[in-house]
């Protein structure tokens, strides 16, 4: 069975591990990278999510490279963010989660099914 595997700051990684989740704790974008190129070896490893921050800090070929990877899933999972408005929210959620089951969610009226 395929498991989620987070790839997070030491403070947001306790947070994860009392949730029962695996976390890799990474300081910076090169232990991001690090960690990345581990987890994307793992055969039970099926989706990997990283602290937004970090993952967008990654060079563009590179950050292209996991967003199309299939196996493992790779997200980047935007934890804490400040001034982030609950539209722009939606906006990420919806697009994670069609990137993870392949299929189109809406969170509102405003929204295409």
């Amino acid at each position: 069975m395929a498991r989620l595997t987070m790839v997070a700051p030491p403070e947001m990684a306790v947070g994860f591990r009392l949730a029962g989740t695996d976390v890799v704790a990474v300081d910076d974008t090169a232990e991001t990278l690090a960690a990345l190129e581990r987890l994307r070896k793992d055969p039970e490893v099926g989706v990997i999510g990283v602290f937004a921050p970090f993952f967008d800090a990654l060079e563009p070929p590179i950050r292209e490279e996991y967003e199309d990877s299939v196996s493992p899933v790779v997200v980047a999972v935007p934890l804490g963010a400040v001034g982030v408005g609950a539209t722009d929210h939606r906006a990420r959620m919806a697009s994670l989660l069609q990137r993870a089951i392949g299929y189109r969610i809406s969170f509102g009226e405003d929204e295409e099914t």
